[in-house]
């Protein structure tokens, strides 16, 4: 059974599955190229967020084939050819409202929670934490949703200091074990 869910009051006509947990029709295990054409793919940016031995990833701002959210970011693994997705993360601007990003937020976590209840491990609430000197001055408030087979919903509200020039944001995002091993393994642990 797949039960789509509209985000009228979340996030303007963004939709998710919730059996399979999609984001926009993109889930972890799909081949990209089976939603985007290859003119599409490759008008995204290539970046090194993460550990590039392991991880590729490329990402894509807001366009008529992605018009759902303001930033889109995919992971693949570094040596698949089929670039079988990993990670989806989405992003939506809030300039100056991280009121309404936590409305939007808590709302989500809550028909997450609903929907998905027979699949959920675990929820766990980070709380508000400050982001570390080297990313930006201000906050960001995160909760965790573990799902049975190894796969992870995040949603934080990023909260920038005044004097950043950075917009206020939502981050919704989900992956696999294997982003979640090594995207972040230090570059100098083999």
């Amino acid at each position: 059974l797949l039960v789509s869910l509209t985000f009228i009051l979340v996030l303007t006509s963004k939709s998710y599955s919730v059996t399979k947990f999609d984001i926009d029709g993109f889930t972890i295990g799909m081949v990209l190229a089976d939603k985007l054409t290859d003119n599409q793919i490759k008008e995204g940016s290539i970046r090194n967020y993460y550990n590039t031995k392991y991880v590729k990833t490329i990402e894509f701002e807001k366009s008529s084939y992605l018009p759902n959210y303001d930033f889109y970011q995919f992971s693949f693994k570094k040596k698949d050819k089929k670039d079988k997705i990993i990670s989806v993360q989405v992003v939506n601007y809030y300039k100056d409202n991280i009121a309404e990003c936590f409305f939007k937020r808590d709302e989500m976590i809550s028909e997450i929670k609903n929907k998905m209840k027979k699949r959920i491990l675990d929820v766990e609430d980070m709380g508000t934490r400050e982001f570390s000197k080297s990313f930006a001055k201000g906050t960001k408030t995160t909760t965790w949703i573990d799902l049975k087979g190894k796969k992870y919903i995040y949603l934080s509200c990023y909260n920038f200091a005044e004097t950043e020039d950075r917009k206020d944001q939502l981050r919704m995002g989900i992956s696999n074990s294997y982003f979640e091993k090594y995207a972040f393994k230090k570059w100098w642990i083999e």
